[in-house]
Formats: structure tokens, sequence, C-alpha cells
């Protein structure tokens, strides 16, 4: 089993939730994270990349990765997965996994993990996800990223207060971190951020390059 570089990191992060803490390496070895996408992704690019984004969170952790999309989008999943862990051992097509993270419009199963990104709403394991909806590139990485923390609430269910132990249905606005609400403006198609200074560039700070690199912000 092969681990990104920076491992140790990793371990020093999740290691204190096991009962034995030298044991990580050994409890991943067996867990294969699976990541779903419907048959249509490969045309929305903007939902392309939030499910990117669950690739590079879950390439972090898991050396082993399952995935089912369509070609082109497994082929940029699996060269980001091994950018980051060059060893990561990824495989195609359906069979086991301890978690499963479907893109809405994927073939769920009761066990799944389902995230669905619509206009400025992310939904958790909707009842009637009803295929790609519009939606924009905030939202999109926001779903990608919430559906990895729901992944990773699954594989280590046993060792967490508050694991995911079954379907949990919920969503939230990005806008007002409320309940998903309809009535709201689109993302501009440019944004004036003036000057920023960015003090740090740690989980936040490159959250946040990540997400001002991905829509049209001018600005110094």
């Amino acid at each position: 089993m092969s681990v990104p570089r920076f491992f140790s990191r990793v371990d020093d992060a999740i290691s204190p939730l096991l009962s034995d803490p030298a044991d990580l390496h050994s409890f991943l070895s067996t867990k294969t994270v699976c990541l779903e996408a419907p048959e249509d992704l490969e045309k929305h690019p903007i939902h392309i990349a939030g499910f990117l984004l669950a690739t590079n969170l879950c390439a972090r952790i898991y050396p082993r990765l399952r995935l089912i999309a369509p070609s082109r989008v497994a082929d940029e999943c699996s060269a980001l997965a091994r950018r980051i862990n060059p060893g990561c051992e990824i495989e195609r097509g359906p069979g086991d996994a301890a978690a499963r993270l479907c893109w809405t419009g994927g073939t769920s199963s009761s066990d799944s993990i389902t995230v669905s990104p619509a206009g400025w709403d992310v939904s958790i394991d909707a009842l009637h996800a009803d295929g790609l909806r519009p939606t924009n590139i905030l939202t999109s990485l926001a779903a990608g990223a919430i559906g990895a923390s729901e992944v990773f609430r699954q594989v280590f269910t046993a060792y967490l207060p508050s694991g995911r132990r079954a379907r949990s249905p919920g969503g939230f606005n990005l806008l007002t971190l409320a309940s998903p609400d309809q009535g709201l403006p689109d993302l501009p198609h440019t944004i004036d951020v003036g000057l920023v200074h960015l003090v740090g560039a740690g989980a936040i700070g490159q959250a946040m390059v990540y997400a001002l690199a991905a829509v049209q912000v001018r600005g110094t």
C-alpha cells in the first residue's frame, strides 16, 4: 500500500481518533473509496470541477480509489490522484467499497452518499435527486468538499462520536448557510476583489485561492 509523501501529517491528524494510533496504515489498507458520476457528467464542466475536488481530497487520505465515471472524466481523476499519490491504486467499474460517493444523477444505493449541487444549494442524500442541475463553480466545489467529508465520516464511523451510520438527508444554501433557497441571484460573471492580502496558506487559505482561481476575478 502506497500513501502520499505528506502522509505523516495526515497520520498526525487522524491517528488520535483510533483505538490503536499506530495502526492507521493497516486500517486504510483494507479500505476502498468509490467515486461515482453519471454518464452525462462530461457535458457539465462546472460539475466536473466539484467531482475532481472530491477526488483530490480523497486521494490525500485513501490509497485505493474506485472510479465509476465517463472514460474521459475517469482518466482525469486517475491522473489527478496519481499526481497527489503516485502509488495510488485505481480500480474502475463496480465493486466493493468502504464508502461510495455518488454525484447526483449516478446510480445510488441505500448505503451510498449522494451529493447534489444546484444553484447555490448543496444537498446530501436527496431522496429524489433528479440529475445534474444548473449550478455555479463555488457550489460545485463546496459539494465536492462536503461529499469527501461524508466519506470520511463513513469510513471512520466506528471512531467518531457523530459518524455516518445511515443516510442523512439534508442541505444548506452556500450564501445564507440556511435551508435551500432558490430565490438568490446567480454568481456574477466577473468579480472585482480589489486589493487583497492573504495571510497564511494553510487549509483555509488554500481553499480561498482554489476558489478564486476557479471564478472570473480581477484585483490585486
